[in-house]
C-alpha cells in the first residue's frame, strides 16, 4: 500500500460529506462485501466496511457504521440520507438516488443448491419452474427473472433465512454474488456453487444524491484505493471470493 489518502477539500466539503460529523456508512450484515465479523476474534471487516473506515479517517471524523440486516434496508437509508456513504452494485435504477464514484470491483452471480435440488446447472435453470429465493430488495429479482422466466422467485428478508429455506427445502436454490453464496454455503451441508455466472455486480462507493459538489472527493479517494493496493488488501481481509478490481488508471503519485 502507497502513501496514504490525502484529502484536500475544504471545511465545507468534509461538511457536506459527513454533515453530522461523522461518516455514517450503511452496511449489509453478513456480505464480505460489506460487513462480517469473524466470530472467534470479534473482529470486523468487509470491503465496505473496510473503504469507509479509511474515508473517514482520510477525512479527519469519526466513523459510524449503520448495520442493517438487509440490502433493501441498506438502499432506504441512503435514499432517505439517513447514511452518508454506501459501497454497493451500481445499477441505473439506483443512481437515481445515490451519485456513484467510479465502478471499483466486479463479482459474478451465480446460483447456490443443495444435493436434493433438482436443478444441477445453469441451463437447466431454463427448462422448468424452479423455486430460486434472493435477497429482498436486491437487483436480482428483476435480473434472474427476465433471463429466467419460467422460475418462481422467492425473496429473502437476510442471509439467515436463505440458508434455512434452503436446508428445509423450501427452495431449490439460492442466486446471487459469488462471494455471498459462499457465505451461506457454510451454512447449508452439502450445498454447493453452481458453475459459471448469469449475471454481473459492478460495485462503487456512493453517496446521497444532492452531494454532488463532494462527489469529486469520494472519486479522488476511489481512485486512490485502487492504485494503491488498499482495495486489492481489503477483499483480501473480507474473504471476498470472485470479486475482480477494476484496473485504475495510472497515476504520478
Amino acid at each position: 500500500m502507497k502513501t496514504p489518502f490525502k484529502f484536500e477539500g475544504t471545511d465545507e466539503t468534509r461538511q457536506r460529506i459527513a454533515p453530522g460529523g461523522s461518516l455514517r456508512m450503511g452496511l449489509y450484515q453478513g456480505s464480505p462485501s460489506s460487513y462480517v465479523r469473524d466470530p472467534a476474534s470479534g473482529q470486523a471487516s468487509g470491503v465496505g466496511y473496510l473503504l469507509g473506515e479509511c474515508f473517514a479517517r482520510s477525512l479527519g471524523v469519526a466513523f459510524s457504521p449503520c448495520l442493517f440486516q438487509s440490502n433493501q434496508e441498506v438502499l432506504a437509508a441512503v435514499k432517505s440520507a439517513t447514511v452518508d456513504l454506501v459501497f454497493t452494485n451500481a445499477t441505473r435504477e439506483r443512481a437515481q438516488y445515490i451519485a456513484f464514484a467510479s465502478v471499483l470491483l466486479t463479482v459474478g452471480k451465480t446460483v447456490l443448491v443443495t444435493p436434493q435440488s433438482p436443478v444441477q446447472d445453469m441451463q437447466s435453470l431454463g427448462a422448468a419452474r424452479f423455486k430460486i429465493g434472493y435477497s429482498q430488495g436486491s437487483t436480482t429479482g428483476t435480473e434472474f427473472s427476465s433471463i429466467f422466466p419460467k422460475a418462481e422467485l422467492v425473496p429473502m428478508e437476510n442471509l439467515d433465512r436463505a440458508a434455512a429455506a434452503l436446508r428445509a427445502g423450501e427452495v431449490d436454490g439460492f442466486a446471487t454474488n459469488m462471494a455471498i453464496l459462499s457465505k451461506v454455503a457454510a451454512a447449508v451441508p452439502g450445498a454447493r456453487i453452481l458453475p459459471g455466472s448469469w449475471g454481473l455486480e459492478q460495485y462503487a462507493l456512493g453517496m446521497p444524491q444532492g452531494r454532488q459538489d463532494a462527489l469529486q472527493a469520494l472519486s479522488s479517494f476511489s481512485a486512490w484505493a485502487a492504485r494503491s493496493g488498499a482495495l486489492a488488501a481489503f477483499i483480501g481481509q473480507s474473504g471476498f471470493a470472485g470479486a475482480e478490481p477494476v484496473k485504475a488508471p495510472a497515476s504520478a503519485d
